[in-house]
């Protein structure tokens, strides 16, 4: 499989220029100790099936803080925690679905960004990290996403993989999703989980939401824009906005 088919590319979607970007910012690389890394880095990307062959790609830029590296690892999360570019694109397509019923499209969407596997090196935490510090918009986008929607998932931390919130397994249950922003819309949150949530919501509002983004119209960016103007710069209210904007 090759790694267009693992991490969405802009064919699949249009607003993350993932890894397969890098090959044309790499073109015409020179013989530099750095350049020999990043193209190892690649080249172990575009045959990385599971989380340790991430573990080996992460090893191939140890020590390089440029920002290719990063894109490196940053893809490399998502191949951990069993990210491919058609779980990507169906999370999309979901956004621009509207279920109807209990289910929104943006909870739709998030079912299949939750990060299952307990996974030290990557984690949504790390991700938005390397993400962030990749420099790619479209990455940016994915991190943040993931990182709420797994925040979401199991606020209080812990293992998901092997439940009906672990994409990696299959099971993108909007349903379950759904229920837990349920949950936490209807007093189940706790003051620094709402803080929590209003911050990532803030930082996914930046990444989605600017002029000319394509997801400006879209269900994500009407909810996460009225839930930051509702919350006039509090994170705490900024959530409870949100949520009761995610709560059909």
């Amino acid at each position: 499989m090759t790694l267009k088919a693992r991490i969405p590319s802009l064919r699949l979607v249009p607003q993350a220029a993932l890894v397969a970007g890098a090959f044309l910012l790499l073109a015409g690389c020179g013989e530099k100790a750095e350049d020999r890394q990043i193209a190892a880095g690649l080249a172990c990307l575009d045959s990385a099936q599971n989380e340790n062959d991430a573990e080996v790609c992460l090893q191939k830029v140890d020590g390089l803080t440029s920002r290719k590296s990063y894109l490196i690892r940053c893809s490399a999360n998502f191949i951990a925690q069993g990210f491919t570019g058609q779980r990507i694109a169906d999370a999309f397509q979901k956004l621009k679905d509207n279920p109807g019923g209990s289910t929104t499209p943006t909870s739709a969407m998030m079912a299949y960004f939750v990060f299952a596997k307990n996974l030290p090196n990557h984690t949504a935490d790390r991700t938005v990290e390397n993400c962030t510090r990749s420099e790619v918009k479209g990455l940016i986008q994915l991190a943040t996403t993931a990182k709420l929607a797994t925040f979401v998932a199991n606020p209080g931390g812990g293992i998901l993989a092997g439940t009906n919130l672990d994409p990696a397994s299959g099971n993108f249950d909007a349903g379950a999703i759904q229920a837990q922003l349920n949950n936490l819309a209807n007093g189940g949150a706790t003051p620094q989980q709402l803080t929590e949530i209003g911050n990532i919501a803030t930082t996914a509002q930046s990444a989605y939401c600017t002029a000319g983004s394509t997801f400006k119209d879209q269900d994500v960016c009407s909810k996460l824009d009225a839930a930051i103007t509702a919350g006039g710069g509090n994170p705490s209210a900024i959530a409870t906005a949100l949520l009761d904007l995610l709560t059909p």
